[in-house]
């Protein structure tokens, strides 16, 4: 194959998957776990119709975590933001927090260290990225706190991305079918 046949697939594959939000979700779990050296992400979004933040995507934990996790509503979320005065929640381990919402869950899955970071894009809250430790408890140090602030940041612009794209093609196809049956009548 000649030099940068193989390339542009490539390019194409990549540019689809950036505008699938499912597909965009699972990157950026695989690529923070990675980054982080971390055996689990999850990535709660906020959905405004609810008013809650919900687990959208996880690695690292059987399916049913995401079936079984809390859903959380607005206010909860920004009260505790508010109580703790940034945007960084660190749980050295969950399983000494008995009061939290999910804490069987977090027991049943043997999850230990937690640490979420919201995501914010253009002053609104698209959700959290969120990283955890299984078996045993372990402390993240400042450069990984930036870093993981750092993944939340480029996460939340390519889900409001891939968020985007995929309304404006809900509607061009709903469009699309409307302007078929105006023709046919």
């Amino acid at each position: 194959m000649p030099f940068g046949q193989h390339v542009v697939p490539d390019l194409l594959n990549r540019h689809r998957l950036a505008h699938n939000l499912e597909a965009v979700l699972h990157i950026i779990c695989e690529e923070t776990s990675t980054a982080l050296n971390v055996p689990l992400v999850n990535i709660s979004l906020y959905d405004e119709q609810r008013d809650l933040l919900y687990v959208a995507h996880h690695i690292g934990a059987p399916i049913e975590y995401r079936t079984l996790a809390t859903p959380t509503p607005r206010s909860v979320y920004d009260s505790f933001m508010q109580q703790l005065g940034t945007d960084v929640i660190i749980f050295p381990d969950v399983q000494t927090v008995s009061e939290l919402p999910d804490y069987l869950l977090y027991v049943k899955f043997n999850i230990r260290t937690a640490v979420g970071v919201s995501m914010i894009r253009e002053g609104k809250l698209v959700g959290v990225l969120g990283v955890g430790t299984i078996g045993e408890a372990r402390t993240f140090d400042e450069k990984e706190i930036k870093l993981l602030e750092g993944l939340a940041d480029q996460a939340a612009q390519a889900i409001t991305n891939a968020q985007l794209f995929e309304e404006s093609a809900r509607r061009l196809k709903r469009w699309g079918r409307g302007d078929r049956q105006f023709l046919a009548a």
